[in-house]
């Protein structure tokens, strides 16, 4: 099972989503934008290596980002379902959610987006 950390960059001015076993990453102007960007990153990931055999999945992140996740709080289930969705194209248009504006999170990409 991957994990993620998504963090606040500063320097960036976004938020950043970082897989901890496979180095992807997605940014986003929120936590549900990072995350989604980065289900939508790690499922083109696996769509190539289903296509090339020199692809290499599994690569952990750099130590610095997985001690970010060692002293981040869950994200709660429900924000990690709407990212889903949106990742998936399936969030209804017009409802709008109040995410966090401050912290680091952390949470399992439960399943590949690609069925």
């Amino acid at each position: 099972m991957e994990t993620c950390v998504i963090y606040e960059s500063r320097k960036d001015n976004c938020w950043i989503a970082h897989s901890l076993r496979t180095d992807q990453i997605g940014t986003g102007n929120d936590v549900v934008e990072a995350l989604a960007d980065l289900l939508l990153g790690v499922d083109q990931l696996l769509e190539l290596a289903e296509e090339e055999d020199n692809i290499e999945i599994f690569r952990a992140a750099p130590a610095a980002i997985q001690n970010k996740a060692r002293t981040a709080q869950s994200l709660p289930k429900e924000i990690y379902e709407i990212a889903h969705r949106k990742a998936r194209g399936d969030w209804p248009l017009g409802i709008e959610v109040t995410v966090p504006k401050r912290g680091r999170f952390v949470t399992n990409l439960i399943e590949p987006i690609h069925a």
